[in-house]
């Protein structure tokens, strides 16, 4: 909002600098000049500053003094003088009271005549060793020259737009001044866009054109008998001025007030919609903690529940494994019976091989072998569901006998036992544990019962 309101007033002040530029003088460089005549006000022996506003078509004629805007000479040796040279650029040429020359000509350094307003300011500078010649531009100083023997002091014509040769300016003009003290750089940069009212210390003559005649609105220098009309041009000045900064004044404090009431609703808007953000996000916060708290709850129920089967799981784990060690250690028992009777019964030389085959059997069938292991693999079987699906889902490439291995390595049998329920040897019962730590992606260092005990 801020940004918008400086933005209007720049273009304000752009279009009022636009304003002001266009009260001019319009030259045609053709016989078309201003002539003040003579006055000693205007023959200034000391420090001087002379300066215009001025936009240029075009020079008009090969000689340096080609586009004259300001001049106060008589013939070639005395004076003062400010213009255009051939070249465009600004020239500030000043009397030479030496026989040699005629003129000491300070030149600047940028082109203007480009059609575009320009401020262009000659200073004579006399303090010091060694007087100095300065030529500004647009505020900014672009050349200075030594003018060792200056010759100021003229009982000339004052023109503005012509010269004693006839050299006219074309182009508009404005704000011609004329002051008898050297300004200095920071007074010529502050007064580029200054309207001064005439009072100003060592202001000598000030004109400020009116657009569209060929006037001007004030003309004021020290030699003027009528000192009243002097004294009432500038109350007139004076008053004009302070209206128009009054009113000035009034319409910046109502635009002021506006941009505050603005503001001020602009903050009202503002809060309200504070208030109803903080509102919603209060009730989207109490229904999140309402949601939050259900959800701790529930799963605050889902744990115990979790641990309650988790218990109930390792008695049934416990009570199956002393199960287990217990069928396991009949098992080695009846076999190693068996194995004992056998070799008794091998000793004797006379008994065939087809009886020993049906001793064994028979044996075997007495001790009830077969009828424990099969009873091993079904309490194997009962170890729990959730196990073996987890295992499963995991691992979909084990096999049922695999799945019984692993049931088996959870309920903590030894080698020897798993060889005995499974009826294979204790190297077979080894390689069978290996093959399964591969397929499960278990590393040789690691404990096989460890990781499966996670699927419990």
């Amino acid at each position: 909002m801020k940004q918008l309101f400086i933005c209007i007033i720049l273009l304000a002040l752009s279009f009022a600098k636009t304003v002001n530029a266009q009260a001019a003088l319009t030259f045609d460089g053709s016989n078309n000049y201003k002539n003040f005549g003579k006055s000693s006000a205007f023959a200034i022996s000391g420090d001087l500053t002379v300066e215009a506003k001025l936009k240029s078509k075009s020079v008009l004629d090969y000689c340096p003094l080609a586009s004259n805007i300001i001049e106060n000479k008589h013939g070639n040796s005395n004076g003062y003088w400010l213009g255009i040279d051939t070249s465009g650029h600004a020239l500030f040429s000043v009397g030479c009271s030496n026989a040699d020359r005629f003129s000491y000509d300070v030149i600047g350094t940028s082109s203007i005549d480009d059609e575009k307003w320009h401020h262009i300011s000659g200073v004579i500078n006399t303090s010091g060793p060694n007087p100095t010649a300065m030529i500004y531009v647009d505020g900014v100083l672009e050349n200075t020259l030594p003018i060792p023997n200056p010759l100021i002091l003229s009982n000339g014509t004052f023109y503005i737009g012509s010269d004693v040769w006839s050299y006219f300016h074309q182009g508009d003009l404005n704000d011609v001044r004329l002051w008898k003290r050297a300004l200095s750089s920071t007074e010529i940069s502050q007064n580029l866009d200054n309207n001064l009212v005439g009072n100003e210390n060592g202001l000598v003559a000030l004109y400020h054109f009116a657009e569209g005649t060929s006037d001007y609105k004030a003309f004021l220098h020290s030699t003027w008998d009528d000192k009243k009309e002097i004294k009432r041009r500038l109350s007139a000045i004076k008053k004009d001025k302070e209206f128009a900064e009054e009113e000035k004044e009034q319409a910046e404090k109502e635009k002021k007030l506006a941009v505050i009431k603005k503001e001020q609703a602009e903050h009202r808007l503002i809060i309200v919609g504070l208030i109803a953000i903080s509102l919603t996000i209060l009730i989207i916060f109490l229904r999140y903690r309402g949601v939050q708290s259900k959800k701790v709850i529930l799963k605050q129920a889902l744990l115990e529940t979790a641990e309650q089967e988790r218990k109930i799981l390792t008695l049934t784990v416990q009570q199956e494994n002393r199960n287990v060690k217990a069928l396991s250690l009949e098992l080695i028992f009846k076999k190693k019976i068996s194995e004992t009777i056998l070799k008794k019964m091998r000793e004797f030389e006379a008994i065939s091989k087809a009886d020993l085959v049906s001793l064994e059997i028979f044996i075997q069938n007495e001790l009830d072998i077969k009828s424990s292991r099969a009873h091993l693999q079904n309490q194997m079987g009962e170890l729990s569901s959730n196990f073996y699906s987890g295992l499963k889902i995991n691992h979909p490439n084990l096999t049922e006998l695999e799945l019984k291995l692993a049931g088996m390595v959870v309920m903590k049998m030894s080698n020897k036992e798993i060889a005995v329920s499974k009826n294979t040897t204790l190297e077979s019962s080894k390689k069978a544990k290996n093959r399964l730590k591969k397929k499960l992606n278990v590393s040789s260092e690691d404990n096989l019962a460890s990781y499966l005990n996670e699927f419990l």
